[in-house]
């Protein structure tokens, strides 16, 4: 079992505050899918975006909806939010679900909100659709807890990855404590 805490936190299909108004000017958006001519996102030529792309292609991910908004300034990326549709890793999820994560801000852009923006971008997109989407965060990643709480998602509860068959690439992700107090943490997470 995984020694990291992690939130699980969802959105039902409820409006979203915010969304084009949030974009800063001079940085362009766009909400990329993958394309046997274009299998990785503009500037991610990292293993992981192939595995990525042969799970979208093999049908490993349950549903469509696989891609990646990106935020750039010119021709650099300087944000990215991966959008991924249930697979074997998260089975708490249901098939149509999508997950928002493999969040990247560079370094020199981070403090100008660009996650919350994207997030929120991602909201207004799948609005309406009767999609839940999912975001999971470790417990001690205190920036990326105020990105999904500034979109309003809502904490469902606590778990873990677990590796399956012995084996971490293949492992797992639970919900082993449901509700909005942390294991170990007689207070709400919110500090109220």
């Amino acid at each position: 079992m995984s020694q990291h805490l992690h939130r699980f936190y969802r959105l039902q299909d409820s409006p979203v505050q915010g969304g084009a108004s949030d974009r800063e000017p001079g940085l362009s958006y766009e909400y990329w899918e993958p394309t046997w001519c274009q299998p990785l996102p503009p500037g991610n030529w990292s293993p992981t975006f192939w595995a990525w792309f042969l799970f979208d292609r093999l049908r490993v991910f349950r549903s469509n909806g696989y891609g990646v908004f990106l935020i750039s300034q010119g021709r650099k990326v300087i944000h990215r939010s991966c959008i991924f549709p249930a697979f074997f890793r998260f089975p708490f999820m249901k098939e149509g679900d999508l997950q928002v994560g493999y969040l990247w801000t560079d370094p020199c852009a981070r403090g100008k909100g660009l996650a919350t923006a994207a997030l929120r971008e991602i909201c207004q997109r799948v609005a309406g659709t009767g999609i839940s989407l999912w975001y999971l965060v470790e417990e001690t990643n205190a920036a990326s807890i105020r990105v999904v709480e500034k979109a309003g998602f809502e904490l469902v509860g606590f778990g873990q990855k677990h590796p399956r068959l012995g084996v971490v690439f293949l492992g797992y992700y639970s919900i082993d404590q449901f509700g909005s107090v942390a294991p170990n943490n007689p207070r709400p997470l919110n500090g109220k």
